[in-house]
C-alpha cells in the first residue's frame, strides 16, 4: 500500500513538473516572438532561479545545447500533432516564435473547454459519493434500530447492505470509464467535443495555410498524425485522386455545420479558402466556449439526476420499512 501511494505521489509530481515545464517553454516561445530575446535564454535563466530543479527543463536545456531542431528538443512536452506542425515550420523556414503564439491562443479555448467539460462530470459524481455515504449510514441505523421489531423483515435490506459498496461504486465507475475512455461516443458529451475537435482541425488549418503548407500535405497530417479518419466522399476523392482542398472540405464536414461547409466549398471552387478559415476560426472563437457550455450544461443536469439514485435507494427503503411496520401494526 505504501508502494502504491509512493508511486501515486511520483506520478502526480512528474506531471505538475511536466504541465510547469510546458507553460514555461510555451510562454519563453511567445516572449521571444514579441521581443527577439532567444527563447533558449529566458528558459535557462528561469530554470536557473528555481528551488527545485525541473527535470524536462534541463532536457530542454541540454538539448539546445546540442543543437538540435525545436521539436526534437520538445518532443517530451508538447502533443506529436503541434510538434509536426513546429517541423514543418522549421522546414519551411518560418519563425518557430509566431506559430507558438498561435498554439497558445488556441491551446487556452481548448484547455478552457476540457475543464469545463470536466467539471460538468466531476460535480454529479462528488455529489454521488456524499450521497452514498450519507445513504450508507442511514441504512446502518434503520437496521440497527428497527433490525429486531418483531414482525418487520429487513433480509432484503441486510442483503443489500451487505454489498452496497461494490453495487453503488459500479455505477459511477461505469459512467466515468464511459465519459473518458469513449467520450465521443457518450450523449451530449460526443457533442461537445465535437466542438471542440472543429475549432482545433480549423485552427491547424489556419496555422499550416499561414506557412504555405498545401492542403494535400495538411490532410496527410490529420490523417497520419492526429487520426482523422476520411469518411465516405473523402475517402472517394482520396481514391480518385481529387484535389486536397476537395478532401479538406469533406473532411471538415464531418465537424463543421451545413452552412459553413457550404462556404466552405464555395470559397475553394474560387481559391479562397484561406481567408475562409481564417474567418471560420474567428468565428468559432467567439462561439466556441458558449456552445461547450451549452451543451455540458445539459450533461451536468442529466449526471445530476444520475446523482440522486442513492437518496433514492434510501427512500425506497424506508417507504419499504414502513409499509412492513404499517401491516404489523393492522394485524
Amino acid at each position: 500500500m505504501i508502494d502504491f501511494l509512493r508511486d501515486v505521489i511520483f506520478f502526480l509530481f512528474r506531471f505538475y513538473q511536466k504541465k510547469k515545464a510546458e507553460t514555461i517553454v510555451l510562454n519563453a516561445e511567445v516572449i521571444s516572438h514579441y521581443t527577439g530575446i532567444y527563447s533558449v535564454e529566458i528558459i535557462k535563466e528561469v530554470y536557473e532561479k528555481q528551488g527545485r530543479k525541473n527535470e524536462y527543463l534541463k532536457r530542454v536545456i541540454d538539448r539546445y545545447n546540442q543543437s538540435k531542431p525545436k521539436h526534437e528538443i520538445y518532443r517530451d512536452l508538447f502533443e506529436e500533432s503541434f510538434l509536426k506542425i513546429v517541423q514543418m515550420a522549421e522546414e519551411k523556414h518560418v519563425p518557430v516564435s509566431g506559430v507558438f503564439k498561435d498554439y497558445q491562443d488556441v491551446k487556452s479555448k481548448i484547455d478552457k473547454a476540457k475543464k469545463c467539460i470536466f467539471s460538468a462530470v466531476l460535480r454529479p459524481v462528488v455529489i454521488y459519493l456524499i450521497a452514498a455515504v450519507i445513504v450508507y449510514w442511514a441504512l446502518g441505523k434503520i437496521l440497527v434500530n428497527m433490525g429486531t421489531m418483531r414482525g418487520v423483515n429487513l433480509s432484503e435490506v441486510q442483503t443489500f447492505y451487505k454489498f452496497y459498496w461494490p453495487i453503488m461504486m459500479s455505477i459511477p465507475t461505469f459512467i466515468l470509464v464511459a465519459l473518458f475512455k469513449f467520450p465521443r461516443k457518450v450523449p451530449f458529451l460526443k457533442r461537445a467535443y465535437k466542438e471542440l475537435d472543429a475549432f482545433q482541425l480549423l485552427s491547424l488549418c489556419k496555422m499550416f495555410l499561414s506557412m504555405g503548407i498545401s492542403t494535400v500535405e495538411i490532410v496527410k497530417v490529420f490523417e497520419k498524425v492526429m487520426g482523422v479518419k476520411t469518411k465516405g466522399k473523402a475517402r472517394k476523392k482520396r481514391e480518385q485522386e481529387a484535389s486536397g482542398i476537395e478532401v479538406l472540405a469533406d473532411i471538415l464536414g464531418q465537424y463543421l455545420s451545413s452552412e459553413e461547409l457550404v462556404v466552405f466549398q464555395i470559397a475553394g471552387q474560387t481559391y479562397e479558402y484561406e481567408r475562409v478559415i481564417n474567418s471560420l476560426v474567428e468565428k468559432r472563437s467567439i462561439e466556441f466556449e458558449a456552445r461547450v457550455n451549452a451543451v455540458t450544461s445539459v450533461l451536468g443536469e442529466a449526471l445530476i439526476v444520475v446523482a440522486m439514485m442513492p437518496v433514492g435507494v434510501l427512500l425506497l427503503t424506508i417507504m419499504g420499512v414502513l409499509s412492513g411496520v404499517t401491516s404489523t401494526l393492522r394485524f
